[in-house]
């Protein structure tokens, strides 16, 4: 069936100096307007395209047409394929062509995270791994699971793990990771790919914040860190960024001078009590247990 062209003039004559300038205007457009729009014939079929038609403001006079569009021939594939073999050419190659899988990577864990410090990063954050493999049929991509045979994170944490893509394993941690602890995530030897390698043992760690001292003072001076007598130096008050057994940090203290290092011991200190206790706290009693020299420059360290 034979169609014509759509051609849409909008006029708003509002005196009839106006009309006079529309009639001229779309007359001068009827004679710039490419024939071959004007009207069509067999199976050159002109179309609309979807979408409202365009407005125009009161006054203007246009004449707009609609391009001509024919949809590109399609190849039914199934159609031939059910027939006959579809030939090389309809499917990008050449004939007679022999197609082969591309070549096998090594198997490797190419990317993972999160590593190292995560400072002001969000307190559950995300671990993924990403294999040089693939690892996983797409029928399995999204499902939750509890654990996956040949991956941990030491110490463990609640949380759920899933397949995101064939190659990509990632864990989202149900609580908040501890501060100043360090995650581990290990991957052993029965961690296999699809093509059936298998993974050499690989680890990676995270933790967020670092343990560190804030402060050291006398104990009998209430604040006091310099030009230290020998019995204020006796006991000192070491504040820590977070609650801490002192029996456990001890080990990691060290009092050094000129000639040497010096014993010590540890307790918790409670800072509203003023006194020692049981109970972790942020403040460690250090009892130094061999005499001082005077007029001597002593370092606190805390050792990693």
């Amino acid at each position: 069936m034979k169609r014509s062209t759509i051609v849409l003039a909008l006029t708003c004559a509002a005196s009839a100096m106006l009309a006079a300038v529309q009639d001229s205007n779309a007359q001068e457009q009827d004679r710039q307007a490419p024939r071959a729009l004007s009207a069509s014939s067999g199976d050159e079929t002109a179309r609309v395209p979807f979408g409202p038609l365009p407005v125009l403001h009161p006054g203007v006079a246009a004449v707009i047409p609609y391009q001509y569009y024919k949809p590109a021939r399609r190849v039914d594939f199934s159609a031939q394929a059910a027939g006959a073999p579809v030939p090389m050419s309809q499917s990008g190659g050449v004939q007679g062509q022999t197609l082969v899988p591309a070549a096998k990577a090594p198997f490797a864990l190419i990317e993972y995270g999160p590593s190292g410090n995560l400072g002001n990063a969000t307190d559950r954050p995300q671990v993924y791994l990403t294999f040089s493999q693939p690892m996983v049929p797409v029928a399995r991509l999204g499902a939750p699971m509890d654990r996956v045979a040949g991956v941990s994170i030491v110490p463990p944490l609640r949380g759920r793990w899933q397949w995101i893509s064939t190659k990509s394993l990632a864990f989202d941690p149900d609580e908040s990771i501890a501060p100043f602890v360090q995650y581990t995530v290990r991957t052993d030897e029965s961690l296999g790919s699809l093509y059936g390698d298998k993974l050499k043992a690989t680890s990676f760690s995270f933790y967020k914040g670092t343990f560190s001292m804030r402060s050291v003072s006398s104990r009998k001076t209430q604040g006091k860190s310099q030009d230290l007598s020998a019995d204020e130096l006796r006991e000192l008050i070491v504040s820590f960024n977070m609650a801490v057994p002192a029996k456990a940090v001890e080990p990691a203290l060290e009092l050094q001078g000129p000639s040497g290092s010096y014993r010590l011991s540890a307790s918790n200190w409670d800072p509203v009590a003023k006194a020692a206790t049981t109970k972790e706290t942020s403040q460690v009693l250090l009892q130094i247990m061999d005499a001082v020299p005077e007029n001597q420059q002593l370092s606190l360290i805390l050792k990693a």
